[in-house]
């Protein structure tokens, strides 16, 4: 029997548990790898945010797409370019695709998060920017016309925003100065 098997028979919880941290550090490592061989800040931001993507991608449900992508709502007005949003492709396809560009209509969005190297007040506030050119975007629902009649509008859910990087600038991370 091999090693993964015998802790998974033996504590199934202590299985998962390493196995996710194993995931973590294969990121870890591959973010090290970058900034130690990227010598350009853009593409550094690029290929980590490629890092982000697929292990996002590998790890949501594949009714879920992750992208770089611009926001954009029924009257075309769009947002900040954002590193990394969650979109349902499913109902609501991409809008004007090129390569990598792609508007993403902002009633399919779930949440955006922007990929920097560290956390700190400045990039923070620059999130917290990012998330506000989504926010304040027209969301429209509308009734859904079936065989049988009609559904009400879906009710418009909270778009989650956040930050991530693989450092905190605070010694104590988030907890109070030391």
């Amino acid at each position: 029997m091999n090693k993964a098997k015998e802790i998974s028979n033996r504590d199934g919880k202590a299985f998962l548990c390493s196995a996710l941290a194993a995931e973590q550090e294969v990121i870890k490592v591959k973010l090290k790898l970058s900034s130690a061989s990227i010598t350009h800040d853009g593409v550094m931001g690029d290929v980590n945010e490629q890092h982000f993507i697929a292990f996002l991608r590998k790890s949501l449900p594949h009714r879920y797409a992750v992208n770089s992508a611009i926001v954009i709502d029924s009257n075309g007005k769009t947002s900040d370019q954002i590193d990394i949003v969650i979109y349902d492709n499913q109902y609501t396809p991409t809008l004007l695709d090129q390569h990598e560009h792609r508007f993403v209509p902002v009633e399919a969005v779930y949440a955006i998060f922007e990929v920097k190297p560290i956390i700190n007040k400045t990039y923070v506030d620059y999130a917290g920017n990012k998330a506000a050119s989504v926010r304040i975007l027209e969301r429209t629902s509308i009734s859904i016309v079936h065989a049988g009649g009609e559904f009400p509008p879906k009710p418009l859910f909270p778009i989650i925003s956040g930050i991530i990087a693989a450092d905190v600038e605070w010694v104590n991370g988030f907890s109070s100065p030391a």
